[in-house]
């Protein structure tokens, strides 16, 4: 039977990989000109949450938990990225009595976004249950500046998109092409 897992973010990004000056700049508009800034803030939050789930990349650090019902037969698999780290791993034994996995069970291989079993381990017995397993874990860049440049003008074209096409469906297709041949080298394996 296969493993159920859910995937919830905990903590959010501190910020925006793209700033409000940046947007601005991109569709042309006066820096001191503040009469659409809630609405481009809006934009750039709707932006970067689209890019991120079209890609599966985080654009700013952000914590996640992975609840799974049992372990694995070989490894965690974490699709977002980039991860920096694995925080935790909790688990309900067969008592139903939450436990740590101690990190001297397992290694986590940041660049192909694994946790592994270490030489001669096993996973713990747990409860069968739903979530009996939860993984903590970060993704994301440390900085807007560490964003690469691809991902930033994705988000400029969904806020050019939504900024200039306001209620003017017609023009999307236009826009909708452009986003999507930026997209195509980085998008998720599953898209759209």
């Amino acid at each position: 039977m296969p493993i159920t897992y859910s995937l919830n973010r905990t903590v959010g990004p501190a910020s925006e990989p793209v700033s409000l000056a940046e947007a601005k700049d991109h569709l042309e508009l006066s820096a001191s000109d503040s009469t659409h800034e809630t609405k481009l803030t809006r934009f750039l939050q709707a932006a970067r949450e689209r890019v991120e789930k079209d890609t599966n990349y985080a654009m700013i650090s952000q914590t996640y938990t992975l609840t799974l019902d049992a372990f694995p037969a070989d490894a965690i698999e974490i699709a977002l990225r980039p991860l920096t780290s694995v925080s935790s791993i909790t688990y309900y034994d067969a008592d139903n009595v939450e436990q740590t996995l101690a990190t001297s069970v397992y290694v986590t291989d940041l660049a192909r976004r694994i946790v592994h079993l270490k030489y001669d381990q096993e996973w713990p017995e747990v409860i069968d249950a739903r979530s009996a397993v939860t993984v903590t874990f970060a993704v994301g860049y440390s900085s807007a500046s560490a964003v690469p440049d691809l991902f930033k003008q994705l988000i400029l074209v969904q806020v050019a998109m939504s900024f200039e096409d306001r209620g003017d469906m017609s023009k999307r297709t236009h826009w909708e092409t452009a986003y999507e041949r930026l997209l195509t080298p980085v998008k998720r394996s599953n898209y759209p």
